[in-house]
């Protein structure tokens, strides 16, 4: 079996090829079709390829893969997991997060349907939809409501424990994080009946609660950077939902005026996830002295230029 270092070089490897190929089918297809709906498709896709954020995930992914190779176990700790138990190695409040958010391990079949939110985002919608004969990958959003980030830190206060007052406001309000009913594809967009960058980042989480919780040993190596992928996936995509009505690009867009309230709820919430897990990360490292949890940053937003 391949060591963690051969691992990690094959999943950087398929990290760097998918963001070099991203986008190759959609401008084969451009233009193509067999009646004016699959065309209409097939064109939206190809023009959605130079505003996705997938390329940037898939940087991510490659980052997160590189510098556990580059660093190690001492700065990244090898972690194992106990199907039976559910619990990541020296790594307490990690293993309590992902229980709360996810069933895994388990199948995404029709029998044994998903639970858990992490779970129900990654398959959602995976086979796709129909719209007018033709498959497509809706947009997902959030009607669970709550107040969203944006509205959070455009308040006149000071916010200094970050996203986690605005957990704890939510949930004092009883409108606190995301439901099974509340997630659904965007009805209301016009942009929003297709979308490339939800279907792969879906795919994303899927991948990364599957190799958190793989029952291999020989798997134990790269765990940890499957924990980071999904830091990297659930922010990632909660950029994207910006991308809905809530960036400099599309704030003005009237394409969203009608969905830019649930893209900013599912958005806010992911962020909230994803902050949980880092936190969790971090606590981990610390009180177990470098033997559980990790390190995590991502370049995202702003100025922030580094990465780990």
């Amino acid at each position: 079996m391949p060591d963690a270092n051969t691992q990690l070089r094959e999943y950087s490897r398929e990290y760097g090829k998918k963001k070099s190929e991203f986008g190759t089918d959609y401008r084969k297809n451009n233009g193509k079709g067999d009646n004016s709906i699959a065309i209409l498709i097939a064109g939206k896709r190809f023009a959605d390829v130079r505003r996705s954020a997938v390329p940037h995930l898939y940087s991510l992914l490659k980052k997160n893969a590189d510098k556990i190779s580059q660093f190690g176990q001492q700065s990244y700790p090898v972690l194992s997991y106990d199907s039976v138990n559910k619990q990541l190695s020296n790594s307490p409040a990690l293993s309590s997060t992902l229980n709360k958010y996810s069933d895994s391990p388990k199948p995404f079949d029709k029998e044994n349907k998903p639970s858990k939110i992490l779970d129900i985002l990654g398959s959602l919608f995976p086979n796709g939809a129909d719209y007018k004969g033709e498959k497509i990958h809706p947009c997902i959003v959030s009607y669970d409501g709550g107040r969203t980030q944006t509205d959070f830190y455009g308040s006149k206060f000071k916010h200094p424990r970050g996203l986690q007052e605005l957990v704890e406001q939510n949930n004092k309000d009883g409108v606190g994080g995301l439901s099974k009913t509340g997630l659904a594809y965007c009805g209301k967009g016009e942009e929003c009946y297709d979308c490339i960058d939800c279907k792969a980042h879906q795919e994303e989480i899927r991948n990364s609660l599957a190799g958190i919780t793989s029952d291999k040993g020989t798997d134990d190596g790269v765990r940890l950077m499957h924990v980071k992928n999904l830091i990297s996936t659930l922010n990632s995509w909660a950029s994207h939902q910006d991308s809905r009505g809530g960036d400099k690009e599309t704030q003005s867009d009237p394409s969203y005026e009608a969905c830019y309230p649930q893209h900013q709820t599912l958005a806010t919430n992911l962020r909230i996830i994803a902050d949980e897990f880092h936190n969790a990360l971090d606590s981990d490292y610390k009180t177990s002295n470098g033997t559980g949890g990790g390190k995590h940053r991502d370049i995202i937003y702003g100025d922030n230029k580094v990465g780990y």
